[in-house]
């Protein structure tokens, strides 16, 4: 069986290892749900799922990571109201 480091250590550019985790440290993408999301996207049909399975489950993430991006704005919306002084 293959090291699983390994797999994360395929490619390169310019004589320059690169692997997922690389990629999203030089981007800045530090959202779980992101980082999941663009692993999925550039691995897509490559893994033991095929290629339709990858792609659904990469918008059901992004659906999820929208989901918290409103229940955040829902949140900090009532602390707000909750901390202002009465009128």
């Amino acid at each position: 069986m293959e090291n699983p480091a390994t797999a994360y250590n395929r490619r390169q550019f310019m004589g320059v290892k690169i692997d997922i985790y690389r990629v999203l440290y030089i981007f800045g993408i530090t959202h779980p749900a992101q980082q999941h999301a663009i692993k999925k996207l550039l691995r897509a049909g490559k893994g033991h799922k095929d290629l339709e399975r990858d792609i659904a489950e990469t918008i059901e993430t992004l659906e999820r990571w929208q989901a918290m991006l409103a229940e955040e704005r829902e949140e900090e919306l009532a602390l707000n109201s909750a901390f202002r002084p009465p009128s």
